[in-house]
This record gives C-alpha cells, sequence and structure tokens, in this order.
C-alpha cells in the first residue's frame, strides 16, 4: 500500500489528463519527488498559511553576487522541511549565459529508502 499519493502533474505543471476522463496518480518516490519540486518552484512567502514555505528566489537564489553554495543550501534548508525526504545526497546548480538562467538537480532518498531525483529550471 502506497504510504505517499498525490495527483501526477505532467510536464508543464498541470493535472495529468492523458486518458481524457480522469486523475492519474503516482505514490511513494514518485510522489515524493513530484511533492519536492512543487516546494522548490514554490517562492517563499506566496503561501499565506505557511510564509517559511518554499525557496527563497529573489534573496538567495536569484540576482547577483549569489554562490551556488548558498542555493545549495536554500535548497537543502526547502528540502530539510519536505514530508518524505529523509536526505539529500546532491545538489547540483548550473547557471545559464550571463546569469539569466539556473537549473538545479536535485538527487537524494525518500523515508521510505527509495531515491529519487528532481531539476527545477528558470530563465
Amino acid at each position: 500500500m502506497a504510504i505517499y499519493r498525490d495527483m501526477a502533474l505532467d510536464a508543464a505543471g498541470d493535472l495529468d489528463l492523458s486518458d481524457g476522463r480522469s486523475f492519474a496518480w503516482v505514490a511513494d518516490a514518485p510522489a515524493i519527488a513530484q511533492h519536492a519540486k512543487f516546494r522548490l518552484q514554490q517562492v517563499k512567502g506566496e503561501w499565506v498559511l505557511n510564509l517559511d514555505a518554499g525557496l527563497d528566489w529573489f534573496g538567495q537564489v536569484l540576482g547577483l553576487g549569489i554562490s551556488d553554495s548558498q542555493v545549495e543550501a536554500e535548497v537543502r534548508r526547502v528540502l530539510a522541511a519536505t514530508p518524505g525526504v529523509a536526505s539529500v545526497s546532491s545538489v547540483a546548480v548550473v547557471r545559464g549565459p550571463e546569469a539569466r538562467a539556473i537549473s538545479v538537480t536535485v538527487q537524494g532518498t525518500t523515508d521510505l529508502g527509495q531515491l529519487f531525483d528532481t531539476t527545477i529550471k528558470v530563465g
């Protein structure tokens, strides 16, 4: 029986209605990876019920003078508070030309002992 379960999202972040009639579902590691990606895409302070939820995009990720280690620390902070994520083994930060784009790839382990990975891209 699946402990973590969620409605599946497609590549654009919309609900996956690929069969045209009902929601698709994800469970366990894919559900946790999907939730982790959602939390990393969320802007810190945008959810009124938890102003600390989400990534501090404007203070710790985007902008001049922000190091990859600062981005990694912020990603690890968000994932440490994400249900189902037991540990993060790696965070890879890749910046585009002139720092106008950023891609963050995360690999980790769920509290079920399964591996997961997810990537977020901006720019």
